[in-house]
């Protein structure tokens, strides 16, 4: 697994839909996972700048 404790997670190409500031942690299985207990999948992820 992958942390980053200041991540910024876009939704899109133009970095105009954010969905998430702060920790999170990449699975090997590429799921997202926030301080919430959220995950979120690949597939709504654009990128991520760490």
């Amino acid at each position: 697994m992958i942390e980053y404790e200041k991540a910024t997670v876009y939704g899109d190409f133009k970095q105009e839909r954010v969905l998430h500031q702060g920790w999170i942690r990449m699975r090997p299985n590429r799921w997202i996972a926030l301080p919430t207990g959220r995950l979120l999948s690949s597939d709504a992820v654009h990128h991520i700048d760490p």
